[in-house]
């Protein structure tokens, strides 16, 4: 675990997430407390297709959607960077599909989570304030 971060992250407090002047373990609540947008490690298939609008599916090259077909077979798709933006290119911004594909890729989640840290207890708290 890395203490210098969730030491910075409870001092300075750059979410707004209102740290100070809690107890160790409120300060545990509010980093762990599922309040943020984050990515989703994985996509899977099924609900990449849910994402689709037939019109905007229609209007891709069969290129594309060749290269979409890969995704929707091959199950649960890690989301890396490269996979959300090859598949958000493959649809106009603005689109219904890129939408739902931007909405899909996210998920709700802790700071502690966005931060990389993992579940935080009152006891990190509490080593990360002493470092």
């Amino acid at each position: 675990m890395d203490l210098v971060a969730l030491k910075t992250e409870l001092t300075s407090d750059p979410a707004g997430l209102g740290y100070a002047g809690k107890s160790h373990e409120d300060q545990a609540v509010l980093i762990n407390k599922p309040q943020r947008t984050i990515d989703a490690e994985t996509i899977n298939g099924g609900v990449l297709v849910s994402c689709l609008d037939k019109t905007e599916f229609a209007a891709l090259t069969a290129a594309d959607k060749a290269y979409l077909n890969l995704f929707v077979t091959a199950g649960d798709v890690p989301v890396t960077a490269n996979v959300r933006q090859a598949l958000r290119a493959l649809f106009p911004a603005g689109s219904e599909t890129r939408n739902r594909i931007n909405a899909a890729t996210r998920r709700n989640g802790s700071r502690a989570e966005e931060l990389g840290l993992g579940r935080m207890t009152e006891s990190d708290v509490a080593d990360a304030l002493r470092e």
